[in-house]
Order: structure tokens, then C-alpha cells, then sequence
């Protein structure tokens, strides 16, 4: 690099942006992994709902059971 370019850098500004910089991707790096913990809890919510519909269509009579899933419930 030359020498000029060094001596007329502002390094205080190139400090405060190099934090951001880190600031932005530590924080898309925690929403993402948040994010990611959120779906996973509601996968394992939704499958567990799908097990309960399930067990309750099986204790209902048959034709309580087909209408309930008629009904997309």
C-alpha cells in the first residue's frame, strides 16, 4: 500500500466501521439461529398436535372421524 494513503486514513472511522460490520453480522448470525430454534419447536409442536388429532380419531366413531377429517380439522 502506499505510504500517502496510510498517513490519511482516519483510523477512529475505520474502527467504527469495522465494529458495525461485526455488530450486523453477529446479529443476522443470532436471528438465524433463533430463527432456525423457532421452527424446530414448531415442528415438534405441529407433529405432536398431529399425533393428539390422530389418537382422538381413533377413539371416535367412524363416521364422527371421516367427517372430522372432512372438515380438514
Amino acid at each position: 500500500m502506499d505510504s500517502g494513503l496510510l498517513a490519511s486514513l482516519d483510523w477512529g472511522t475505520f474502527t467504527l466501521l469495522a465494529v458495525i460490520a461485526a455488530a450486523l453480522v453477529w446479529g443476522m448470525v443470532f436471528f438465524l439461529r433463533q430463527n432456525r430454534k423457532d421452527l424446530d419447536d414448531l415442528q415438534e409442536a405441529l407433529d405432536l398436535q398431529s399425533e393428539e388429532d390422530d389418537d382422538e380419531d381413533e377413539k371416535m366413531p367412524d363416521s364422527r372421524a371421516s367427517h372430522r377429517r372432512g372438515m380438514g380439522s
